[in-house]
């Protein structure tokens, strides 16, 4: 069973806790990354190995730190190195890899500090240790979890942009979407409460003058993202005995 995102943040702040030490690169990275695939509920060995020998180009050959094909290479340095270079480093892994095999992301790090590069869509998500709770997301590839094309990252603390979304405070705390039917809104959408991987969140209906559904009924109801501006009107009809 997957775990839920806000499992995985309190798992991750665990992890860069006891992880914030760390600083050598051959004494300590395949410790570091067997943890770190724990934060997702997922045993390394399971997807990707270490030192995988990759043959590069002109008669030269090479060791990636750690390789899961078709899906993400590692290139780990000791702390305060140089990690443009070691991005460098991991490009040419993977001119000299199969087609087949060739990752969408490249992860380097030196226990410090994560850059992780999106292959596919050209993005780079930067970070400090400590700050891994807050950019779980942009890892949802170890669960399993794609990006879709032209969709944020997320570890910058952004949502998903969808049609009619309205950052701000409102009752539940949250932004608000604008539905389909005139001054009708739906609350909260917090950040825990947005399943990206999912598609859906949890909504509560507003009638104008009305205030926010509560008591009788269901005040709730979990919708499709892409769809939500249709499930609104399907609220407001919904609501509309309030």
């Amino acid at each position: 069973m997957r775990l839920s995102w806000n499992e995985v943040r309190a798992r991750a702040a665990a992890f860069a806790e006891e992880w914030k030490a760390a600083a050598y690169e051959k004494g300590e990275t395949q410790s570091f990354y067997n943890a770190f695939f724990q934060v997702f509920g997922v045993k390394r060995r399971s997807v990707a190995r270490y030192e995988a020998h990759v043959a590069k180009l002109a008669n030269r050959s090479g060791f990636i730190d750690l390789f899961w094909p078709g899906v993400l290479i590692v290139e780990q340095k000791s702390a305060g190195r140089d990690l443009k270079a070691a991005y460098a480093q991991a490009g040419d892994y993977c001119d000299a890899l199969p087609e087949r095999e060739r990752p969408r992301y490249i992860l380097v790090s030196d226990f410090r500090t994560f850059h992780l590069y999106d292959l596919d869509e050209g993005d780079t998500v930067a970070f400090p240790l400590a700050d891994l709770p807050g950019h779980v997301e942009a890892f949802g590839f170890i669960l399993g979890v794609q990006r879709r094309p032209g969709q944020t990252p997320f570890g910058d603390g952004t949502r998903p942009s969808l049609p009619g979304y309205k950052p701000g405070k409102t009752a539940g705390g949250g932004g608000s979407w604008s539905g389909s039917k005139p001054g009708w809104a739906a609350s909260p959408l917090q950040p825990n409460q947005i399943d990206p991987d999912q598609g859906t969140t949890t909504l509560q209906a507003r009638a104008p003058g009305k205030g926010w559904s509560q008591g009788a009924g269901p005040p709730t109801i979990s919708v499709g993202l892409t769809c939500i501006t249709g499930y609104l009107s399907h609220l407001a009809d919904a609501y509309l005995s309030i």
